[in-house]
């Protein structure tokens, strides 16, 4: 598994939802994550009445 690097700086401005959400997603593409979720044997999305 590759260790990727990350420039994370400490600021005093907010932050919003939206770029807290931006970022996680950054670290989730860059770790690889994504990729593996993507081929895990995961169920299937559907209806919980079955159909």
């Amino acid at each position: 598994m590759v260790n990727p690097q990350y420039e994370i700086e400490y600021s005093d401005e907010k932050v919003t939802a939206w770029g807290g959400m931006r970022l996680m997603k950054e670290v989730l593409e860059r770790s690889g994550v994504s990729a593996h979720l993507a081929e895990a044997p995961l169920p299937e999305l559907g209806s919980n009445k079955g159909v």
